[in-house]
Protein backbone atom coordinates (compact mmCIF):
# COMPACT_ATOMS: atom_id res chain seq x y z
CA UNK A 1 0.00 0.00 0.00
CA UNK A 2 1.50 3.55 -1.23
CA UNK A 3 1.92 5.83 2.16
CA UNK A 4 0.11 8.69 2.43
CA UNK A 5 1.65 12.29 1.89
CA UNK A 6 1.59 15.10 3.74
CA UNK A 7 0.77 18.04 2.12
CA UNK A 8 3.03 21.42 3.41
CA UNK A 9 0.67 24.45 2.23
CA UNK A 10 2.97 27.88 1.91
CA UNK A 11 2.53 30.78 0.91
CA UNK A 12 5.59 32.52 -0.87
CA UNK A 13 6.57 35.87 -1.89
CA UNK A 14 7.09 34.76 -5.76
CA UNK A 15 8.19 32.68 -7.94
CA UNK A 16 11.65 31.82 -7.24
CA UNK A 17 10.44 30.30 -3.74
CA UNK A 18 7.43 28.69 -5.49
CA UNK A 19 9.91 26.86 -7.81
CA UNK A 20 12.28 26.03 -4.93
CA UNK A 21 9.71 24.23 -3.59
CA UNK A 22 9.00 22.02 -6.28
CA UNK A 23 12.42 21.30 -6.74
CA UNK A 24 11.86 20.32 -2.61
CA UNK A 25 8.99 17.68 -2.93
CA UNK A 26 11.12 16.09 -5.87
CA UNK A 27 13.95 15.93 -3.55
CA UNK A 28 11.10 14.08 -1.20
CA UNK A 29 9.58 11.95 -3.69
CA UNK A 30 13.39 10.62 -4.75
CA UNK A 31 14.19 9.64 -0.84
CA UNK A 32 10.56 8.56 -0.15
CA UNK A 33 9.72 10.97 2.00
CA UNK A 34 6.10 11.49 2.32
CA UNK A 35 6.01 15.28 2.33
CA UNK A 36 5.02 17.79 -0.73
CA UNK A 37 4.56 20.97 -1.09
CA UNK A 38 1.55 22.82 -2.19
CA UNK A 39 2.49 26.49 -2.55
CA UNK A 40 0.72 29.85 -3.61
CA UNK A 41 2.33 32.64 -5.04
CA UNK A 42 1.34 35.95 -3.13
CA UNK A 43 3.23 38.23 -5.69
CA UNK A 44 4.52 40.41 -3.19
CA UNK A 45 4.87 40.46 0.68
CA UNK A 46 1.94 42.78 1.71
CA UNK A 47 -0.06 41.76 4.44
CA UNK A 48 -3.19 41.74 1.71
CA UNK A 49 -1.61 39.57 -0.67
CA UNK A 50 -0.19 37.11 1.72
CA UNK A 51 -4.12 36.85 2.90
CA UNK A 52 -5.36 36.65 -0.64
CA UNK A 53 -2.77 33.92 -1.57
CA UNK A 54 -3.57 31.82 1.94
CA UNK A 55 -7.44 31.97 0.83
CA UNK A 56 -6.89 30.21 -2.22
CA UNK A 57 -4.20 27.59 -0.67
CA UNK A 58 -7.07 27.22 2.53
CA UNK A 59 -9.57 26.87 -0.84
CA UNK A 60 -7.76 24.69 -2.76
CA UNK A 61 -6.66 22.02 0.32
CA UNK A 62 -9.10 22.69 2.84
CA UNK A 63 -6.09 22.53 5.05
CA UNK A 64 -6.17 24.83 8.37
CA UNK A 65 -2.64 25.29 8.80
CA UNK A 66 -1.04 27.72 6.40
CA UNK A 67 2.76 28.37 6.39
CA UNK A 68 4.11 31.80 5.14
CA UNK A 69 7.62 32.10 4.06
CA UNK A 70 9.04 35.74 3.83
CA UNK A 71 12.02 37.53 3.17
CA UNK A 72 13.30 39.27 6.40
CA UNK A 73 15.21 42.23 4.65
CA UNK A 74 12.11 43.98 4.67
CA UNK A 75 11.65 43.99 7.99
CA UNK A 76 15.45 44.21 8.98
CA UNK A 77 15.24 47.53 6.72
CA UNK A 78 12.17 48.35 8.79
CA UNK A 79 9.89 49.00 5.51
CA UNK A 80 7.42 46.35 7.44
CA UNK A 81 6.50 45.58 10.81
CA UNK A 82 5.69 41.48 11.85
CA UNK A 83 3.28 42.64 14.35
CA UNK A 84 1.21 44.02 11.29
CA UNK A 85 0.85 40.32 10.08
CA UNK A 86 0.08 38.44 13.42
CA UNK A 87 -2.82 41.41 14.39
CA UNK A 88 -4.05 40.33 11.10
CA UNK A 89 -4.31 36.64 11.24
CA UNK A 90 -1.34 35.40 9.48
CA UNK A 91 0.38 32.88 11.81
CA UNK A 92 3.19 30.60 10.65
CA UNK A 93 5.19 33.17 9.54
CA UNK A 94 8.82 31.49 8.60
CA UNK A 95 11.43 33.60 7.20
CA UNK A 96 14.77 33.69 4.90
CA UNK A 97 17.41 35.43 6.26
CA UNK A 98 17.67 38.11 4.72
CA UNK A 99 16.22 36.86 1.24
CA UNK A 100 15.88 34.15 -0.57
CA UNK A 101 19.30 34.15 -2.23
CA UNK A 102 20.51 34.32 1.10
CA UNK A 103 19.00 30.71 2.09
CA UNK A 104 20.15 29.45 -1.75
CA UNK A 105 23.67 29.93 -0.41
CA UNK A 106 23.10 28.28 2.84
CA UNK A 107 22.77 24.81 0.78
CA UNK A 108 26.59 25.36 -0.77
CA UNK A 109 30.01 24.30 0.78
CA UNK A 110 31.66 26.07 3.23
CA UNK A 111 33.57 27.85 0.71
CA UNK A 112 30.36 29.35 -0.87
CA UNK A 113 29.73 30.54 2.16
CA UNK A 114 32.28 32.28 3.30
CA UNK A 115 32.88 33.88 -0.15
CA UNK A 116 29.13 34.87 0.02
CA UNK A 117 29.74 36.47 3.64
CA UNK A 118 32.87 38.58 2.19
CA UNK A 119 30.40 40.19 -0.22
CA UNK A 120 27.82 40.89 2.39
CA UNK A 121 30.14 42.17 4.92
CA UNK A 122 31.83 44.58 2.13
CA UNK A 123 28.00 45.49 1.43
CA UNK A 124 27.04 45.79 4.62
CA UNK A 125 24.51 43.20 3.61
CA UNK A 126 23.94 42.18 7.50
CA UNK A 127 22.98 45.58 8.88
CA UNK A 128 21.29 46.95 5.96
CA UNK A 129 20.06 43.99 3.27
CA UNK A 130 20.60 44.72 0.18
CA UNK A 131 17.96 46.09 -2.35
CA UNK A 132 16.90 43.09 -4.64
CA UNK A 133 18.04 45.00 -8.16
CA UNK A 134 21.97 45.35 -5.70
CA UNK A 135 21.00 41.55 -4.58
CA UNK A 136 20.71 40.50 -8.08
CA UNK A 137 24.26 41.71 -9.28
CA UNK A 138 26.07 40.31 -6.07
CA UNK A 139 24.43 36.76 -5.77
CA UNK A 140 25.90 36.61 -9.37
CA UNK A 141 29.44 36.03 -8.16
CA UNK A 142 28.14 33.12 -6.23
CA UNK A 143 25.44 31.54 -9.23
CA UNK A 144 26.17 32.97 -12.37
CA UNK A 145 23.76 33.61 -14.90
CA UNK A 146 21.24 33.93 -12.09
CA UNK A 147 17.82 35.24 -12.24
CA UNK A 148 14.90 36.06 -10.19
CA UNK A 149 12.28 33.67 -10.71
CA UNK A 150 14.41 30.83 -11.18
CA UNK A 151 16.19 27.93 -9.20
CA UNK A 152 19.90 28.12 -9.70
CA UNK A 153 21.50 25.39 -11.95
CA UNK A 154 23.63 24.66 -8.65
CA UNK A 155 21.00 23.83 -6.73
CA UNK A 156 19.28 21.49 -9.57
CA UNK A 157 18.81 19.06 -8.31
CA UNK A 158 18.43 19.47 -5.02
CA UNK A 159 20.97 16.56 -3.39
CA UNK A 160 21.68 15.14 -0.16
CA UNK A 161 24.80 17.21 -0.38
CA UNK A 162 22.74 20.60 -0.26
CA UNK A 163 20.58 19.48 2.23
CA UNK A 164 23.64 18.71 5.04
CA UNK A 165 24.69 22.38 4.10
CA UNK A 166 21.67 23.35 4.65
CA UNK A 167 21.47 21.95 8.09
CA UNK A 168 24.90 22.60 8.95
CA UNK A 169 24.61 26.52 7.97
CA UNK A 170 21.34 26.89 9.58
CA UNK A 171 22.94 27.38 13.05
CA UNK A 172 24.57 30.60 11.43
CA UNK A 173 21.56 32.65 11.40
CA UNK A 174 22.61 36.17 12.55
CA UNK A 175 18.54 36.97 13.79
CA UNK A 176 17.95 35.56 16.76
CA UNK A 177 14.07 36.81 17.03
CA UNK A 178 12.67 34.87 14.18
CA UNK A 179 11.35 31.93 12.86
CA UNK A 180 13.59 30.34 10.40
CA UNK A 181 12.15 29.04 7.36
CA UNK A 182 15.95 26.66 6.90
CA UNK A 183 15.10 25.76 10.02
CA UNK A 184 11.23 24.93 9.44
CA UNK A 185 12.82 22.50 6.18
CA UNK A 186 15.51 21.08 8.21
CA UNK A 187 13.10 19.98 10.67
CA UNK A 188 10.80 17.91 8.16
CA UNK A 189 13.59 15.86 7.22
CA UNK A 190 15.49 15.23 10.28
Amino acid sequence: MAELIENICVVVEGLSDYRYLGKLSRYFREKNIPLAFKAEQAYGSTVGKIKQAAKKLNKKYKRGKIHVFLDYDKFKREESNIEEYSSCGIKNIFFFEYNYEDFLVSHLSDEENNNWKKICLKTGHYDRPMTSDILEEQIKNIFPGYKKGTVPDKLDPITDIHIENLKSHKTNAREKNIEHAADFICDLIY
